[in-house]
């Protein structure tokens, strides 16, 4: 993998013949990914809430290779929709990247209200499980072989206070990657998941309009600095290609060194 400016470790073309879904992938970290596998060579099927901003950026970043599609991660039949246009576009889906995430602010345990902590689960968790069940069925049908990636957090491994229903939803999503592994990789599908640590996306910048001081979780960075979307999706572009052919069932923090970092 490579740094924000070096040169990616997988080959272009590398991809080439297979097709990709990415949920969540109007802008930020799901952009990039589906951004970069588009690049190695996957048709790239990119899904989010905000299809206009979703069908905007593409078009002005991906010359072919791709299809958008609008829908909620939280409607079965709105999931059922995006698999259906995908593999009515591609033939198949080979590819299936589990990014679509809400953040939630740092909130007193007693303040946090049951309707936003389900709706936490179920964006970041349902929806992934239902995803992932219509894709293990796809690629179990054609007897071929396929591969998800999760995108979780870093907080499913070094949780942080008063945010019980992301940081959940987040560790629940690390736990049902490994189930998974466990269960398709003798049959053809690799599941991983990318736990990236704090990021420079609009969630970052939503978080600062709001109030939120995480002056201290900065500092605690190592490499003194907040990722980049580009490097997530370097990651995930390894784990789905076969250079990651051995791979399954991985957690792989892309944080800077920040859960390592558990001194002053």
């Amino acid at each position: 993998m490579s740094g924000a400016a070096g040169a990616s470790t997988v080959p272009q073309g590398a991809l080439a013949g297979r097709s990709a879904i990415v949920t969540g992938a109007a802008g930020g970290i799901g952009f990039a990914i589906a951004e970069k596998l588009n690049e190695l060579g996957a048709d790239v099927t990119i899904m989010d809430r905000d299809v206009e901003r979703a069908r905007a950026t593409a078009e002005a970043r991906l010359a072919s290779g791709y299809t958008v599609v609008g829908g909620d991660v939280r409607r079965e039949e709105d999931l059922k929709a995006m698999f259906d246009h995908a593999v009515g576009a591609w033939g198949k889906v080979d590819i299936l990247v589990n990014n679509a995430g809400i953040m939630e602010f740092v909130i007193p345990t007693v303040d946090q209200e049951l309707a936003k902590w389900q709706r936490l689960m179920d964006v970041h968790l349902r929806a992934a499980f239902i995803t992932s069940q219509m894709f293990g069925r796809h690629v179990l049908e054609r007897q071929g072989n396929g591969n998800i990636v999760n995108v979780s957090s870093i907080t499913a491994l070094r949780p942080m206070r008063s945010s019980n229903g992301y940081v959940v939803a987040k560790a629940a999503l690390a736990a049902m990657t490994q189930t998974m592994a466990a269960e398709w990789s003798g049959q053809g599908i690799r599941v991983n998941a990318v736990a990236p640590g704090f990021t420079r996306t609009h969630f970052a910048g939503s978080a600062n309009e709001a109030g939120a001081d995480f002056s201290d979780v900065f500092g605690r960075i190592p490499m003194k600095r907040l990722g980049q979307p580009r490097e997530i999706a370097e990651v995930v572009a390894f784990l789905v290609s076969d250079a990651a052919s051995y791979v399954s069932g991985a957690l792989i923090p892309i944080d800077g060194g920040w859960a390592a970092n558990s001194g002053p």
